[in-house]
């Protein structure tokens, strides 16, 4: 509408009655005698859109000084408060960033001196805060030696714009401490490119370096003689080789005698003319380097060579002395990688309770969709969808065991429950055009392993039966029991005398040419195209059935298909755990009210509803002091509480101690997205009835919530299952 249109309405014709009565009550302020009014505030309108206005309003007085009106100016200041909010976000980042990184962070002006720090260095400086140090330089903190040193590196970097990156110094205080410092220095620029400081980082590396020089210390207490110790003259000549250079490098002295170390070991260093040029300059060198070794390998070597003079000083020879370090390397680079793995594994345990987060609703609300569809194919899908979601959470633990450096459980397998699951993915997910079908000759012996690895490389081989066959074909799985033969290992590497289980993927695809055959199981192989493969799948599955003692055989004709077979020792004669429910109906509730507590809505409310549907009522709470007081407003009604052990504020453990104050016998079901929990000793002093571990699906929860209303007296097990309950559901 145009202004025309806007004459002689009020507020109340275009916003809604409360926000008009609050303009109203502004305008009043105005007629009253404040002379400006201003405001920011956020406006929502009916087709979705969110403005930020700012209005001000001031007094329209007439001649006589008389307030006979106002005028108010708005003006969309959307796009500026979402610039200063973003640019608030960037700050808290980067504050967050320089708060939490272990290392010394700090920002100079081109005097050097310091603008920040971090809270580290100002533990490292002895300050209360890290505002102590502005204004303040290294001459502040440090010997006048070392802060004329850092002075100078600082305003070279600063004037030339080249940066310091890496460089090891030693820094002396003044009370006689000594520490080093791995640190990198880079010039900070403005918005028009101009030198305005710098920003350094610096790592304490204070204890690395004194165990370098605990090892030089205990190097020369040994005898001399243990190293490759040899002489040479300046054209690499060697004269002298002595039987620790025997050792370590397989050459004799009659072998070695006159003749260059170029032609033995050092042409595959590729440093070897910088460390001549230093030794020459500076009368010594040391270094690591890798050489060759007679026979072939390397070694890596830690060398000390010293530039002998003869009676002109002029050089004549060098002393070389040269320790084998390669044992020394390997052990550091594989305490390295496990510290990777133990990064990994807490980096892990961190998100393993959100990643089960995400998939408990999708097993929690996967029976409330079940009861509601009808159409068979939607149902397949559904299926699929629950066995991934289920798989997820094992593939989650998995990846724990992993990290944590133990094995997986290895459990009797029925190896039809495993392909029966795998089937239904395919079914739920693959392209109609690609058949599947599963026969099982016979009843399979039991195999004992990771159910979840066998998954991870069943479902491999089928997404590359699925990649090989775009359009369309038959994908066959089938099982078969072999008692294997002396012949039959002989002709095939791998395989032991004794029964197996053989697991067959064939597909009718494009085939694998002979020239491929061989290199199927080598990591990153793949004949994919870019950004369709990683080449980890087959040595994935290669892997996991060498870690069950067993063999792949592969065969493939071009333009007819694949078959790939897998053999696992097979156990005839273990019992198989029955599947759980087998397909029977969930127990049902008699309308007793139950208390849900969990800080995640979408699994509060898919739990609450899959409850409902099962016959229970539900009261929901989203953190502890909330349930407390629902607790104490129904304490009459409410059977059992089932509560998340990690919330913030009041955690689980707290609200059952909370609730067990106010009623002793009060039925507890706790579950977390961390399984460790329920094995912990704070949480076995709960003495909960039962523990479950997300992601849990609902048949499992409903089974042991009917055990715990039956039978209230029972403990949870090491397991997190209730131990007198009918056969827990985890399908």
């Amino acid at each position: 509408a145009g202004p025309s249109a806007l004459i002689g309405k009020r507020d109340a014709d275009f916003y809604p009655p409360a926000l008009a009565a609050d303009f109203d009550s502004i305008d009043q302020g105005v007629f009253a005698g404040r002379e400006i009014i201003s405001e920011e505030r956020v406006l929502h309108f009916p087709n979705g859109q969110e403005l930020v206005m700012l209005t001000t309003k001031v007094p329209f007085k007439n001649d006589k000084g008389e307030v006979i009106g106002l005028i108010g100016v708005g003006r969309d200041i959307t796009g500026r408060r979402r610039i200063e909010e973003a640019l608030c976000l960037e700050q808290e980042l980067f504050n967050c960033l320089v708060r939490t990184i272990p290392d010394c962070i700090y920002f100079k002006d081109r005097q050097s001196r310091f603008i920040r720090i971090n809270e580290p260095m100002a533990r490292m400086f002895g300050l209360r805060d890290s505002g102590g140090a502005v204004g303040r330089t290294d001459f502040d903190f440090f010997t006048g030696e070392h802060a004329q040193q850092a002075f100078s590196d600082e305003q070279r970097i600063m004037s030339t714009g080249v940066s310091l990156i890496g460089f090891e110094e030693k820094e002396t205080w003044p009370d006689g401490r000594i520490t080093w410092a791995s640190t990198s220095k880079v010039p900070l620029r403005d918005a028009d490119g101009q030198i305005t400081g710098l920003v350094g980082i610096s790592r304490d590396i204070t204890e690395r370096k004194q165990t370098e020089a605990h090892l030089r210390e205990q190097a020369a207490l040994l005898e001399k003689a243990n190293d490759a110790i040899y002489v040479r003259t300046l054209d690499h000549t060697i004269t002298y080789w002595n039987r620790g250079a025997e050792r370590l490098y397989g050459w004799t002295a009659a072998e070695a005698l006159n003749r260059k170390d170029t032609d033995l070991f050092l042409p595959v260093n590729p440093g070897l003319t910088e460390a001549e040029r230093m030794l020459v300059a500076d009368g010594g060198w040391t270094g690591e380097m890798r050489h060759s070794i007679k026979g072939g390998g390397t070694a890596t070597v830690f060398c000390r060579w010293s530039l002998m003079r003869e009676d002109e000083e002029r050089p004549a020879m060098v002393f070389a002395i040269h320790s084998d370090v390669t044992e020394h390397r390997e052990l550091e680079a594989r305490f390295l990688r496990a510290q990777r793995l133990e990064n990994i594994g807490a980096l892990a345990a961190g998100i393993a309770h959100d990643l089960n987060n995400v998939l408990s609703p999708m097993l929690l609300g996967a029976p409330i969709l079940r009861k509601a569809l009808q159409d068979e194919t939607a149902i397949k899908v559904l299926d699929a969808m629950e066995i991934s979601a289920r798989r997820g959470g094992d593939i989650v633990k998995q990846v724990l065991t992993f990290a944590r450096g133990v094995k997986g459980e290895r459990i009797p397998l029925d190896p039809r429950h495993v392909l029966n699951d795998i089937l239904r993915i395919v079914e739920g997910t693959f392209p109609k055009n690609i058949d599947a079908e599963l026969n099982f000759d016979e009843k399979p012996w039991p195999v004992v392993g990771d159910a979840t690895q066998f998954h991870q490389a069943l479902l491999n081989l089928c997404i590359n039966a699925r990649d090989a066959m775009p359009n369309g074909g038959s994908l066959h799985l089938e099982t078969s029991n072999l008692q294997l033969d002396e012949t039959f290992v002989r002709m095939n590497p791998g395989a032991k005398i004794g029964p197996y289980v053989r697991i067959a993927v064939t597909d009718t695809g494009t085939g694998i040419p002979p020239e491929n055959l061989d290199k199927l199981f080598v990591p990153f192989f793949t004949t994919k195209e870019p950004g369709k493969g990683t080449g980890l799948g087959l040595s994935t599955v290669l892997g996991i059935v060498h870690n069950h003692d067993g063999f792949v055989r592969v065969e493939s004709a071009v333009g007819r298909g694949t078959t790939f077979a897998l053999y696992l020792p097979a156990m005839p004669a273990t019992a198989v755990p029955n599947e759980l429910l087998h397909g029977k109906e969930a127990p049902h509730g008699n309308g007793e009210l139950l208390l849900i507590v969990d800080d995640e809505v979408s699994i509060r409310d898919v739990l609450a509803k899959m409850l409902e549907l099962y016959g229970y009522r539900v009261l929901s709470a989203g953190e502890g002091t909330e349930a407390v007081g629902l607790f104490v407003q129904h304490r009459a009604e409410i059977k059992a509480v089932i509560t998340d052990m990690m919330m913030p504020q009041m955690d689980g453990a707290t609200l059952i101690s909370v609730l067990r104050h106010i009623e002793p016998g009060v039925r507890v079901i706790g579950f977390s997205g961390i399984g460790d929990l329920a094995k912990s000793i704070d949480y076995r002093n709960l003495d909960l009835p039962a523990f479950l571990t997300k992601p849990f699906t609902a048949d499992k929860l409903l089974v042991t919530l009917n055990h715990i209303l039956t039978n209230p007296a029972k403990k949870a097990g090491d397991d997190g299952a209730v131990p007198a309950a009918p056969e827990s559901a985890s399908r």
